[in-house]
């Protein structure tokens, strides 16, 4: 081979390493430009946070004991997180007796409204003996103020609530109910036990692990019943909910996991038509 030949074989060797470490070198660059980027974008949400949800954050990190005006605070962090969000909650024992079958496998669902309050709540049982059909019910908090049918008197500071369930004839009315305008008569929904008792009654409930993630409860005491929630510091949503109760000194506990995943489609059914009055 002749030295011309050498050193365009040499020249052409190097061109092509030169192209490949190029592409090696914007490749690295793009891929740790865009880890940076990801990474300043989760500090930029967590910066962005409403200051509520910072101020409620920084005290459940700290490691002082929660005082009532702390709790105060988290409360009000909680329903501005929990705002128009759509939850998944499932059931399970912890102590105590298995939990039935049907209550072990059902999903709770629920839609949000712009308070922190439940504006739909949807559950699946399964089918009864007879029916392929597995019954659905719906529970809607409307914002419809409360009347009486007859003399549409107005029921002081209440809404309208309505249960639909759906069968083998199709989609109900069940019945309607009243709903207190702070929506403490909600029975089970995230959060509810923190959301409608006042922060005087709270006690602090201590860390834990909830899914490889760290929280912190606050726990309410009534007689032998013990309700906890356990809260993500840094989103505030409420992860976890644990009730217990000590009866003849024998312990049974069950817990409930809220999730946030993807919403779904969440309305008042189809084709129904709820009363204005109760």
């Amino acid at each position: 081979m002749s030295l011309c030949h050498v050193q365009r074989f040499a020249s052409e060797s190097l061109a092509r390493m030169t192209a490949v470490l190029l592409t090696l070198v914007i490749a690295f660059v793009t891929l740790h430009g865009a880890d940076g980027r990801r990474r300043q974008a989760s500090i930029s949400a967590q910066n962005e946070a409403p200051a509520p949800i910072r101020r409620a954050g920084s005290i459940l990190a700290g490691t002082r004991t929660l005082t009532p005006a702390d709790v105060a605070v988290i409360q009000e962090a909680v329903r501005l997180a929990l705002a128009g969000k759509y939850v998944t909650q499932r059931l399970g024992a912890d102590h105590g007796p298995p939990m039935p079958p049907a209550l072990a496998s059902r999903v709770d669902e629920y839609l949000m409204d712009e308070r922190g309050r439940v504006r739909f709540h949807r559950y699946e049982m399964p089918a009864t003996a007879g029916s392929r059909i597995p019954d659905t019910t719906v529970l809607e908090y409307s914002e419809i103020p409360a009347v009486r049918c007859g003399d549409r008197t107005a029921y002081p500071d209440a809404r309208l609530g309505f249960d639909y369930s759906r069968g083998s004839t199709g989609w109900r009315v069940s019945r309607a109910f009243l709903v207190a305008g702070d929506g403490s008569s909600q029975a089970q929904y995230p959060a509810n036990t923190l959301l409608r008792l006042p922060a005087s009654q709270a006690l602090d409930a201590g860390t834990s692990v909830v899914g490889a993630r760290p929280v912190r409860g606050v726990r309410y005491v009534d007689g032998p019943r013990e309700d906890t929630v356990w809260l993500d510091p840094q989103s505030l949503l409420p992860l976890r909910q644990s009730f217990a109760i000590t009866m003849d000194g024998r312990r049974a506990e069950v817990h409930a996991e809220d999730g946030y995943p993807p919403p779904r489609p969440l309305t008042r059914p189809e084709g129904v038509t709820p009363p204005d009055c109760l």
